[in-house]
Parts: structure tokens; C-alpha cells; sequence
């Protein structure tokens, strides 16, 4: 075996595919590529498009920002709060209105909230806010994989918050 020459499809450059390129491919079951290394990287780029394309990271700093936007919020109003409450407060709040949300999107069929998201408003304190919005709207209460997600979750909360008192008192 020895080093293959090859043209890009897309440039026209010839590069060369190396034998340990070749065995590389050949042990992943791949055929000879068709792209010069350059071209391959600005079509993975360009592919990727932004990453608001992506509804996880788009919802996920929408559902965030409302959080601590509303967690300033309840710090300047009430100014006698710690941090921690505040967060509290605001992440709750920010977890039942997505899951509202989600529920209106659902019934009009349209893009929804992914459910790592839900899953991570939950996960970072908004427990109680999601599971209100689960009885109020009826959202998820239907699936049962979420609501088991839900409550490891809330069991690790508990166990979580169990800890911190015994260690404080």
C-alpha cells in the first residue's frame, strides 16, 4: 500500500491520503475521502449553522435568563433576601412558566421546549415551580419516564438539603 493522490471535489487541489489515513478508514468500515482537509472543515462549519439553530441551547438561555432576570428582580425588591432564596424564588417561577409554555406549544404544535431542558430548570432548583406546572397545565403528567426523571431529581433535593441541615446544626 502506498500514499494515494486524490482531488478535492469542491477546490480541485490534489492532496495526499496517507497509508495510515488509508488504514485509519478502512478499519472504520469508510470509503476514500472525497475532500481535501480544508474543505471538510469549512463544510462541518457551515453545516453547523448558529447555535440558536439549536432549540436545547435557545430554550435552555431563555429559560436561564428568565430565571435570573427574575432572580435580580426579586434581590432588588426585596433586598432583605439572600441569594440562595432569591434563585429559589426566581428559577420556580421561570420552571412553571416554561412548562406553560411548552403546554401551549404542545397544543398548537409547534416547536417545543426539549425536556433536558424542563429536566435542568428542575434540576437547578426549580422543582417546585415544574411540578406546579404539571398539575396546573397537565403538562407531562402522562409520561412516565418524566415524571420518574422528576422525582430522582426531587430525591436528590431532599437528600441534598437533608445533608446540609444535619452538617449545619
Amino acid at each position: 500500500m502506498s500514499d494515494q493522490h486524490i482531488e478535492c471535489i469542491d477546490c480541485g487541489r490534489v492532496f495526499t491520503w496517507t497509508v495510515g489515513e488509508q488504514q485509519f478508514y478502512r478499519q472504520r468500515g469508510l470509503s476514500a475521502p472525497k475532500r481535501c482537509s480544508e474543505c471538510r472543515e469549512r463544510r462541518r462549519w457551515s453545516s453547523r449553522g448558529s447555535a440558536f439553530d439549536r432549540p436545547a441551547l435557545r430554550y435552555g438561555l431563555l429559560g436561564f435568563g428568565l430565571a435570573a432576570a427574575l432572580a435580580l428582580g426579586v434581590w432588588w425588591l426585596v433586598p432583605s433576601t439572600t441569594h440562595i432564596r432569591a434563585w429559589l424564588v426566581a428559577v420556580n417561577l421561570a420552571s412553571f412558566c416554561t412548562f406553560a409554555y411548552d403546554k401551549l406549544m404542545a397544543k398548537v404544535n409547534v416547536e417545543r421546549v426539549p425536556e433536558s431542558v424542563l429536566l435542568l430548570l428542575c434540576a437547578t432548583g426549580g422543582t417546585v415551580g415544574a411540578l406546579v406546572g404539571m398539575l396546573v397545565v397537565h403538562h407531562k403528567t402522562a409520561k412516565p419516564s418524566f415524571r420518574t426523571q422528576i422525582l430522582r431529581i426531587l430525591t436528590m433535593q431532599v437528600i441534598v438539603v437533608l445533608v446540609f441541615v444535619l452538617l449545619i446544626s
